[in-house]
């Protein structure tokens, strides 16, 4: 038996998701694991600068469309989400109220490091599109 919508006889077709979601969720989920990082840059606390450094040439080389910058982008944020909720783990004691805060960045980084790894169909299409993007730019110089 055929489905049947409210609106027509045509089953409702699923959207296909865009080319640049695989951008916007890493995106998103680096700024948020980063975003005690950012806000201490912010407040005018330079040395927290350098942590931000390797992150954002990783994330400019993955704009690009490389899957190395995507494994070592996965492996930083993987690693330092665990060792970060581990070491956290001895604040229990100490200070109970710093663990909320260490533990939802741990989370947005295990987060996205787990996205960057299982995500191969989003990141072949994001692929395709940097590749046409990069093109376009290119025959855009060449004019």
């Amino acid at each position: 038996m055929t489905e049947r919508t409210l609106t027509g006889t045509r089953p409702t077709e699923r959207r296909k998701p865009s080319e640049r979601r695989f951008w916007f969720i890493v995106l998103a989920g680096t700024l948020a694991a980063l975003s005690y990082e950012i806000l201490a840059v912010l407040q005018g606390d330079f040395s927290a600068v350098k942590k931000l450094l390797l992150p954002a040439l990783l994330l400019a080389w993955l704009y690009r469309g490389s899957p190395w910058a995507r494994w070592i982008l996965m492996a930083l944020l993987l690693g330092f989400g665990v060792l970060n909720l581990y070491l956290a783990l001895g604040l229990l004691q100490d200070a109970p109220d710093r663990l909320l805060y260490v533990s939802i960045f741990s989370a947005f980084m295990i987060a996205t490091g787990l996205y960057l790894a299982f995500a191969k169909r989003d990141f072949a299409r994001y692929c395709s599109y940097a590749a046409v993007r990069d093109d376009l730019r290119a025959r855009a110089k060449r004019r």
